[in-house]
């Protein structure tokens, strides 16, 4: 059995953060569902526009999507301060760091639901807090073990 300590374990999430853009991407809309974290920053299903202009005049709507930053055949879009701007690809790595995505998830690790099984592990085990981990297990590691 190998002891890995909370700063490895942090460290391994934050690598698997940074290397897996689905798996950031993921956790800040599970996070924004849970308190709001994307605030004005989230982007929205194309398909959304219309529900969410709806009762905007044909004016409103034109001075916000005026420009080049606009393409109704994107996947998605955002508010900014200019408009809206569309875009085919979500990248929330723009506006926050891994740290502070993985900050706010141990922070509210029980209401949040995880799409990998692994970073969902060493996430509960940094929750926990111990300073010492088995690595094999994620479970404390036990000051009797180190007389084996």
């Amino acid at each position: 059995m190998t002891k890995v300590s909370y700063d490895d374990l942090y460290q391994k999430a934050i690598e698997l953060l940074v290397k897996d853009t689905d798996l950031f991407n993921n956790m800040c809309k599970e996070l924004d569902s849970w308190d709001g974290f994307l605030g004005d920053d989230r982007y929205y299903l194309m398909y959304e526009f219309d529900e969410l202009l709806y009762g905007k005049s044909p004016l409103e709507i034109a001075e916000l999507v005026s420009g080049e930053d606009f393409n109704t055949g994107d996947d998605y879009f955002r508010f900014t301060m200019y408009g809206v701007e569309s875009t085919s690809d979500v990248d929330y790595s723009e506006y926050y760091s891994a740290e502070d995505v993985l900050d706010r998830v141990i922070d509210d690790y029980g209401h949040l639901w995880f799409s990998d099984d692994d970073f969902k592990d060493i996430v509960e085990a940094l929750d926990n807090r111990y300073d010492y981990y088995d690595y094999d297990t994620l479970e404390e590691w036990e000051d009797d073990k180190d007389e084996e």
